[in-house]
């Protein structure tokens, strides 16, 4: 009796498996299943994702020197079209090799990839990069780590920055040195380096302004090799190994080899004769829309200000074969730093002027650009074909002898203003010492004039269609005189 009970034991017992592994089959079948699932959609989720990583992103790049050929094609040998500086961003269209693609005001050209930081955005902070394929960028890195709630980690990794001393470019920069830059040869900076020569006695600080302590007095003839620029001021090496600022305005700037370079302007030395020399005497005169200082009768700004559309005004004449020289110095912070007034300014681009026509004797025309004061803005403000310009006005002073050629010059660019943008030009307006400065450095050439671009209550957009109105006409009538 107790072998027949523990026989029907063993027999329920192995029932009773065979029953629990029927039942689990299915479910390993099942989660089987799931897996094969889910590994085809991280795969999907992967695909999806490789694909959206190859989308071009727009990109933005910068000069990082003040004075940087772009040329027709991505050599050495190519013609120069226009010279960029700093200030102004340039969507990049493509790359080969060590050049780059930059997108102009009217055209399109190439720049050495050596002395180009590329930018985030159209306006904002920069990630400098020496244009490798794996530096400058960011690796975007996906990974699926919660496959049931369908959420994607994106770990961004920035490449680490350059060494601070690989970071340095030299300030020779390519076009005044064609047949040496972009060799990839370790001494190319030492070939280029520059020295400030000093022409009279000049004060030595501690830093970059007139509120540093002098520590010593540069005499006439000697020379000091230039560390670095920082603004209107060099810091140089000194003979007993220390460092020190000049400012930049009163010393000549010479090559290591002997040629000279303009000290504080954006241009060097070129291939070609400069005609034409763009400035502004009041820089920072800006828009209300815009402007970060309007107390009082005040509307200025240190960054968007009249200084721009001179240098759009310099791009669009050089694309249309005008050779245009714009100086880019800060003449209301030469002001502050030497505790001089406002009405200082002409006294100050005169210097500008003379430093400009010492290394370019060629200078014929002299573009001094500023905008009009708090006027009513219909009065400032035309409309052609749609598009809202803001106007012309030629001033011409009468406080020196040779003003009626001056005035001459003025008449011939309104009459083609008035001729191509009818309702453009405000005409011309002469204005004796009562009326102000009364001669606005005009009689340096019958070429020069001073230009009232717009006004307070304009905006840079108007301005700028402005510029290249200007540009059109100006370019007329220079090559009429060819």
């Amino acid at each position: 009796m107790p072998r027949f009970k523990m026989w029907r034991v063993a027999v329920c017992v192995v029932l009773l498996l065979g029953s629990v592994n029927s039942l689990y089959a299915p479910g390993q079948a099942h989660a089987a299943k799931g897996s094969a699932a889910e590994v085809k959609t991280v795969k999907k989720q992967d695909t999806n994702t490789k694909a959206s990583d190859h989308v071009k992103k727009v990109e933005y790049a910068r000069s990082t020197v003040e004075r940087l050929n772009v040329r027709t094609e991505p050599n050495l040998k190519a013609a120069v079209i226009q010279m960029i500086g700093k200030q102004n961003i340039y969507q990049v269209l493509d790359k080969q090799g060590k050049w780059i693609k930059i997108k102009l005001a009217k055209s399109n050209g190439w720049v050495h990839s050596d002395y180009i930081e590329y930018v985030q955005d159209g306006n904002k902070g920069t990630v400098k990069n020496d244009t490798k394929a794996t530096q400058g960028e960011t690796k975007v890195v996906k990974n699926d780590t919660k496959a049931t709630q369908g959420e994607t980690k994106v770990v961004k990794q920035e490449q680490d920055k350059f060494q601070s001393s690989q970071e340095e470019k030299p300030q020779s920069v390519e076009q005044n040195k064609p047949d040496q830059a972009a060799n990839g040869e370790s001494d190319a900076g030492d070939q280029g380096a520059s020295v400030v020569k000093i022409v009279d006695v000049t004060n030595l600080r501690v830093g970059p302004g007139m509120d540093f302590e002098i520590v010593g007095k540069a005499q006439p003839g000697e020379s000091y090799t230039i560390v670095e620029s920082d603004g209107d001021w060099y810091k140089v090496a000194l003979q007993d190994g220390g460092m020190a600022y000049i400012a930049g305005w009163v010393v000549q700037i010479d090559s290591a080899n002997g040629a000279q370079d303009p000290a504080g302007q954006s241009n060097a030395e070129v291939n070609y004769e400069n005609q034409v020399f763009i400035y502004s005497s009041h820089n920072r005169e800006s828009w209300r829309s815009v402007a970060r200082n309007v107390k009082g009768s005040s509307v200025d700004d240190r960054d968007m200000n009249i200084a721009m559309v001179g240098r759009y005004l310099g791009d669009v004449l050089q694309e249309k074969g005008v050779p245009t020289f714009v100086n880019n110095i800060d003449i209301a912070r030469r002001l502050e730093e030497q505790r001089l007034s406002y009405s200082k300014s002409y006294e100050e681009s005169r210097r500008a002027i003379n430093t400009a026509l010492k290394t370019n004797p060629s200078l014929t025309y002299f573009l001094d650009i500023h905008r009009d004061s708090d006027v009513p803005k219909q009065t400032t403000t035309a409309s052609i074909n749609g598009e809202s310009y803001a106007r012309i006005l030629f001033v011409i002073g009468t406080n020196h002898n040779n003003y009626a050629k001056n005035k001459q010059f003025a008449d011939a660019l309104n009459e083609l203003l008035k001729k191509n943008y009818p309702g453009l030009s405000r005409g011309v307006l002469l204005k004796t010492a009562k009326q102000g400065n009364g001669e606005y450095n005009q009689s340096v050439s019958p070429g020069s004039i001073l230009i009232e671009i717009g006004g307070a209550n304009n905006t840079f957009q108007e301005s700028q269609r402005a510029a290249e109105a200007l540009a059109d006409v100006f370019s007329q009538y220079y090559h009429s005189k060819e």
